[in-house]
């Protein structure tokens, strides 16, 4: 719980790619190539301050994606507080497939350098 609060006000404080206190992603600084969560932690940070366009442009895919493990804190934290038991949130393998290819070919296109494919690159 404490290393959660400490990374959320890191995140809020802190501007991603400008702090010496985050490190640049290990991926892009080997090979020049964005991989699926490069820009997320900017993601993040624009959310949190409402920089909502910023947002998108440093990764759609991790602006999309973060309403699913918050739904699952807050679905866990609900049936916890009523003394329920938290089932988790179940994915069909089709489901885990469709995840795994969504987030390959994520991969793939942020990485072609021709338009429209360009606007997937973190900014």
């Amino acid at each position: 719980m404490v290393l959660a609060l400490a990374s959320s006000v890191a995140i809020y404080a802190f501007t991603p790619g400008r702090a010496r206190l985050i490190p640049p992603c290990p991926f892009h600084a080997a090979t020049g190539l964005y991989c699926p969560g490069c820009g997320a932690l900017r993601a993040v940070h624009w959310l949190v301050h409402g920089e909502f366009r910023a947002a998108f442009r440093s990764n759609i895919l991790a602006v999309f994606a973060i309403p699913i493990p918050l739904y699952d804190i807050v679905f866990r934290s609900a049936a916890a507080a009523l003394g329920r038991d938290a089932r988790p949130l179940g994915i069909s393998p089709f489901g885990g497939w469709a995840i795994l290819a969504i987030i390959v070919l994520y991969w793939i296109f942020r990485n072609v350098p021709v338009y429209p494919f360009t606007l997937l690159a973190p900014h």
